[in-house]
């Protein structure tokens, strides 16, 4: 029985192995669009923001600028909207590929091939399945016999988290009844939108790290 650590890669069971380098190319121009399209929304929102304080002092504020402000954060959330979806496909393929490869390797797998697309669409369970799925890619991939069995990739840790909370801020732009209320929720959306281009350049680097482990593995 292959240990946890380290699966042998000669224990196959008759199916197909997958290359993730290409895959992981995509996902990484789709993460640095990402990032441009999550830096633009932060920083629109700052903008809006500082509209909102001169609301709130009563200071004139043009209808030209109000204007401007609003369709530059309509503008980037679509951005950010339309990049997560695509994304979204990648990673879940990319994620059930690199899975089925542990699967092949005879890897002792927690979550099979199956929930690494299934585990998303969970309520309650999309807030950990995908992680440790993405996380099992990583830790028992056949690599170096003296890393430890349950190593994780603190990189896709803190991706993953971060992902979650930026999205919880960025809800929260806009709420308020007041000039001033919603000047700081569009100041928190906007850290958010900053802490979602941390996300976004974490799981770029943590896909990069597993697609090499697991396709060198295949030519080890």
């Amino acid at each position: 029985m292959p240990q946890a650590s380290s699966p042998n890669p000669n224990l196959q069971t008759g199916g197909k192995l997958y290359r993730l380098g290409g895959l992981a190319k995509a996902l990484r121009i789709g993460y640095i669009l990402a990032t441009c399209a999550l830096f633009a929304t932060a920083m629109s929102l700052f903008y809006r923001a500082s509209l909102l304080h001169d609301v709130a002092n009563w200071r004139r504020v043009s209808f030209q600028d109000a204007t401007d402000a609003e369709n530059m954060v309509a503008g980037g959330l679509l951005g950010i909207g339309l990049t997560r979806i695509v994304l979204f496909i990648l990673l879940i393929v990319w994620a059930w590929r690199a899975t089925k490869n542990l699967q092949t390797w005879g890897a002792p797998l927690k979550w099979r091939p199956g929930w690494a697309i299934g585990g998303w669409f969970i309520p309650i369970g999309m807030l950990w399945i995908p992680y440790q799925v993405v996380r099992d890619a990583w830790r028992l991939a056949p690599g170096d016999e003296t890393r430890p069995a349950d190593q994780i990739n603190g990189t896709w840790l803190f991706g993953f988290l971060s992902w979650w909370g930026s999205i919880v801020l960025l809800q929260i732009g806009g709420v308020g009844e007041t000039p001033s209320e919603m000047r700081n929720t569009d100041v928190i959306a906007g850290f958010g939108a900053l802490l979602g281009c941390a996300s976004a350049i974490a799981i770029l680097v943590a896909i990069g790290q597993i697609s090499r482990r697991q396709d060198q593995a295949q030519t080890a």
